[in-house]
């Protein structure tokens, strides 16, 4: 259900974001696992913005995949609780 895919991503990016808290010795592999995520996601958004001839968003791919997290996270709660709905 929506419910268990919302708490899922959730828990998965609560994860991601104290990951290097809970277990410092893996910081490094961390950082590494991170910055390789962020490259596998620009390849394919930069080439879908030049196929779309959005290329002026290409600059801010970055930025968004550092947010994006805090607005899963932030959704999910709100749709978990219900304060929130996608369409009426």
């Amino acid at each position: 259900s929506s419910i268990a895919f919302s708490i899922i991503l959730f828990a998965y990016y609560i994860l991601l974001i104290f990951f290097p808290l809970l277990w410092p010795q893996w910081t490094a592999t961390w950082l590494l696992l991170l910055a390789a995520k962020f490259i596998l996601e620009y390849i394919p958004l930069r080439k879908a913005a030049k196929i779309f001839r959005q290329q002026s968003i290409i600059p801010y791919i970055p930025l968004m995949q550092i947010i994006y997290p805090a607005y899963i996270i932030f959704f999910s709660i709100l749709g978990a609780l219900q304060l929130y709905q996608w369409k009426k």
